[in-house]
C-alpha cells in the first residue's frame, strides 16, 4: 500500500492508498470520536488537496486511507 506523508501546519498526515475518482475516505483524527468516512469527496485528487480540505471538516487529522 502506498504511504505518503503531507506536512499539515506543523504536524504530519500520514496518507494511504490510490486516489481514484471514486474514492471515499477513512479519517483517524487524534480523538477517535471526530474520525469518521467521507463518500462524497468532491475536490483535487492529489494527496495534499486532500489533506488540505479533509482537515477544514476534521480536527486534527492524523492519517487518511482511500478506499
Amino acid at each position: 500500500m502506498n504511504k505518503v506523508i503531507v506536512k499539515q501546519g506543523n504536524r504530519e498526515v500520514w496518507c494511504y492508498g490510490e486516489l481514484k475518482e471514486d474514492s471515499n475516505f477513512s479519517v483517524e483524527c487524534t480523538d477517535e470520536m471526530d474520525s469518521g468516512i467521507v463518500a462524497d469527496y468532491n475536490g483535487p485528487l492529489d494527496w495534499n488537496s486532500v489533506v488540505e480540505k479533509l482537515s477544514n471538516s476534521f480536527p486534527y487529522v492524523e492519517q487518511i486511507e482511500a478506499v
